[in-house]
């Protein structure tokens, strides 16, 4: 299980420094409600402590490999088993204490954050602070870097060996629907019997008073498979993250009618 500490972080200019400190204050959350509730669930087992209802689903849950409602209440948005989400949440944890010890990393994984639109607006507030621009003038462009994308999170992002200049680079995106094609550098259809695909590292990088441009599929990407969520504030969807200008070899209709999207987290 998941080792429960607490992180600090000192206050930054960066707005990526402030995007990882709240990062760090979800996480703790996560952790600290998983310390005490397990500890109150192995008291109650034993018969040292009542077995409130919480507990009994916890119970419950965990015998059907399933995670605990009362972790989800505050955890990131995942559709994964219980198995699986533990691995997950380790995994995110291990990244954000290397962020914050070692400072930023040349690529990041968009899937590992809870709040992955907060980051890239963060990257948009850099860039204009950087450059003394406004930021409702600026959106994001996109540069899909070389690589073939074909494991299952895609290890292209480890030959990168400095951050860019402007921008992030993002990886660890997962495509439905669809697939790239790295000779051709667009986006192709699936393989027989390929459910999903990664994309290689893309570059962010934003622009000002940014067009649409051609012969791309502008690829909505999603938190996980379920497409859905609550509307926010904004007038989107919870689970909606960003939209991906992508080349396409085929028109946006063709990748609409396959359902074609991008998956920041699978189920599995």
């Amino acid at each position: 299980m998941v080792c429960c500490s607490r992180w600090f972080v000192s206050p930054q200019m960066d707005s990526l420094g402030v995007v990882l400190s709240q990062e760090l204050v979800k996480f703790n959350k996560v952790l600290a409600k998983m310390n005490t509730s397990l500890s109150s669930l192995q008291k109650a087992i034993e018969g040292l402590e009542l077995m409130s209802d919480e507990l009994d689903g916890m119970y419950v849950d965990f015998r059907n490999n399933k995670v605990p409602a009362n972790w989800t209440t505050v955890s990131y948005a995942s559709l994964k088993p219980l198995s699986n989400w533990v691995l997950d949440t380790q995994e995110r944890c291990e990244f954000m204490r290397n962020w914050l010890k070692e400072g930023c990393p040349n690529a990041f994984p968009l899937y590992l954050f809870f709040f992955p639109q907060g980051f890239l607006t963060g990257a948009l507030q850099n860039y204009a602070r950087k450059h003394m621009l406004p930021i409702n003038t600026l959106d994001f462009g996109f540069n899909v870097l070389e690589g073939d994308g074909d494991d299952d999170r895609s290890n292209d992002h480890e030959d990168i060996m400095e951050p860019p200049e402007d921008g992030v680079i993002i990886y660890g995106i997962h495509v439905q629907g669809m697939r790239w094609d790295g000779g051709n550098n667009c986006l192709e259809d699936s393989k027989k019997g390929e459910m999903f695909s990664v994309l290689p590292p893309i570059h962010f990088l934003p622009e000002r008073n940014r067009k649409a441009k051609e012969g791309c599929y502008v690829t909505p990407v999603y938190k996980t498979t379920a497409r859905a969520g609550s509307l926010s504030t904004t007038g989107t969807s919870t689970n909606y993250v960003v939209a991906v200008e992508l080349p396409s070899a085929h028109s946006q209709l063709h990748w609409i009618l396959n359902g074609g999207a991008g998956i920041l987290n699978l189920d599995v």
